[in-house]
Order: C-alpha cells, then structure tokens, then sequence
C-alpha cells in the first residue's frame, strides 16, 4: 500500500511541475514562453493519466492485488525511466562545476527518490505476482 501511494505522490509532484512550467510560460515577458507552455501541458496530461493508474492501484490493491501488482509494475518501470533521465541530468549539470559536488545538483534528490520507488514497486510486484 505504501508504494501505491507512493506512485500517487509522484504523480502530483508531475502535476505540480507541468502547472509551474504552463504558469512560467503563460507570464508576459517570459523569455520561453513558446517552448515552456507545450511542455507543461504535455506533462499535465502525463501526470493526469499517471495518476489515475496510480489511484487505480491504491484501489485494487485490497481487492485485487494481482491485477495492482501488474500496474504498480508498470509505474515502477516508468519511475525508473524518470529518474534515469533525472540521472542523467544531474550528472551533466555536476560535470559543469568546477569541483566534483553532486549534491549541488536540483535533479539529485528526484533522481534517487524516483529511482528507488520504481525499483522498490517493480520488485513488490514480482514478489505478489509469484506468489500467485
């Protein structure tokens, strides 16, 4: 159950980012306001449909917990999607300081906490499921 509600929190996390990022690129002045609007839309959406799985699984999981265990696999492998690119992210940035500090880097923290809950529910999954 926690894990689900995990998946929850990610995905208003998402939500929170696309609202900042359709707020940031409707502002007059805003230097990207172009390229800043379709993004946050996009992602609004994507968090939408996340979280709806995601409700789904905190759902099902009493009832059902084959069929939650099959979706929260499926957010997991998408968490960890994530957080690979946040990785990634973080180490670009990091390669950009003149001194090795990682913790410096914003991208960190969302990086390890996606990346820990998607393994975390891919991992749960697999158990339920061969527990069938």
């Amino acid at each position: 159950m926690a894990i689900a509600l995990g998946h929850v929190v990610v995905a208003a996390a998402a939500l929170g980012t696309g609202i900042v990022l359709v707020v940031a690129g409707t502002r007059s002045g805003a230097e990207l306001e172009t390229l800043y609007t379709p993004i946050g839309v996009a992602v609004c959406g994507v968090a939408l449909v996340f979280g709806a799985v995601a409700v789904n699984v905190v759902r099902s999981t009493p009832h059902h917990p084959h069929r939650a265990a099959g979706l929260s696999r499926v957010l997991g492998l998408l968490e960890v999607l994530a957080g690979l690119v946040c990785a990634v992210s973080a180490a670009v940035a990091v390669a950009s300081y003149p001194q090795f500090t990682p913790w410096r880097s914003p991208a960190l923290l969302p990086a390890l906490v996606l990346l820990a809950l998607g393994v975390t529910a891919v991992v749960q999954s697999g158990r339920v499921r061969r527990q069938a």
